[in-house]
């Protein structure tokens, strides 16, 4: 997702390049692998992603 908003927002305006940070990180918090490590590391029990 890092290289995605780089390639995409290289040349764009500051809040272009923003908006496209703004959905990666989207993606990424509300994906299961975001909740699995959350759970985990609350239960300080070791993760088990999924890749998802």
């Amino acid at each position: 997702m890092i290289k995605d908003a780089v390639r995409r927002g290289y040349d764009l305006r500051l809040d272009e390049g923003l908006e496209i940070e703004s959905q990666n990180f989207a993606r990424a918090a509300l994906s299961t692998d975001a909740a699995i490590g959350i759970m985990s590391f609350l239960s300080k029990q070791a993760p088990e992603f999924t890749g998802s």
